[in-house]
């Protein structure tokens, strides 16, 4: 959902918009602090997975990770309070730049 014009937006066209060619392979990364002491990291986009890997208990941890994979390849992470999560996972998404995850 585009955030100035309240429409859906096709995430290539997003990148386009910002001078990425769509043909990379390229994915989001994001982080958010929920609260005082919750920190959200997501690499990757992890709407098209076959499996979900969870490191961690979330009904007992504040800290997590759900590793989301689709044929056996790592395609995003949500990593709550695990920073060693979210930067494993960004240079397994791009091992030659691990500040862009995709």
């Amino acid at each position: 959902m585009c955030a100035l014009c309240s429409q859906t937006v096709r995430l290539e066209h997003a990148l386009r918009a910002c001078g990425i060619n769509s043909d990379e392979r390229v994915a989001t990364l994001m982080w958010n602090n929920q609260e005082h002491d919750i920190k959200l990291q997501i690499a990757g986009i992890n709407t098209v997975h076959d499996e979900v890997v969870l490191s961690g208990d979330p009904s007992r941890d504040r800290d997590f990770t759900c590793f989301y994979v689709r044929q056996g390849q790592l395609i995003a992470p949500d990593c709550v309070n695990r920073p060693r999560d979210f930067m494993f996972s960004k240079l397994v998404l791009n091992p030659t730049n691990p500040g862009r995850a995709g």
